[in-house]
């Protein structure tokens, strides 16, 4: 918490490990949807081979836990 303390000028937001499994959706960079599942990651298909929705499908992705760790922003 000291970081943070440190860094508040810039509004970071603290989450815990457990906020952030599989509440995130990122790409790797040669096209895949990728997820940490507890201690290893997993890759989906590429999203060019198979489409967005078949790739999207193939990693977990927790939508509740994206709302409750407040992962929608107004920008």
């Amino acid at each position: 918490m000291d970081f943070i303390r440190r860094h508040e000028k810039f509004n970071p937001i603290a989450e815990d490990n457990d906020s952030m499994l599989e509440s995130y959706i990122m790409v790797y960079p040669v096209g895949r949807f990728y997820q940490n599942s507890g201690k290893i990651y997993k890759y989906s298909k590429p999203i060019l081979e198979v489409g967005v929705l078949r790739a999207f499908n193939q990693v977990v992705y927790n939508h509740t836990k994206f709302i409750e760790r407040g992962g929608v922003y107004a920008y």
